[in-house]
């Protein structure tokens, strides 16, 4: 667990700082087995996502049940979005 990778202007990947901002959006489909592709620095319901329940593991290896709004924004590191108990939909993860 730690700093974030990131990449330059070369395209070589970096550390950056919990403070900088996410270099990209990525689409998340919950699922109960498997981690997301990169580590979220947050979690975001879209606007045009419906509100609900999140089961996420986060950074630190904790399931932790929670409820993001549309259009709201989960600072927090996650590893797992699962399936059961996220009722959320058009969920993004920043990296």
């Amino acid at each position: 667990m730690g700093v974030p990778i990131r990449t330059n202007e070369a395209g070589q990947a970096v550390a950056g700082s919990w403070s900088d901002p996410a270099v990209d959006l990525v689409p998340i489909v919950p699922n109960d087995g498997t981690d997301l592709p990169a580590r979220a620095r947050g979690i975001r319901c879209r606007p045009d996502g419906v509100a609900g329940t999140l089961r996420i593991t986060t950074e630190a290896g904790q399931v932790r049940n929670s409820y993001i709004s549309a259009g709201e924004l989960l600072p927090v590191g996650v590893l797992r979005v699962h399936a059961s108990g996220t009722a959320a939909t058009n969920l993004e993860a920043l990296i």
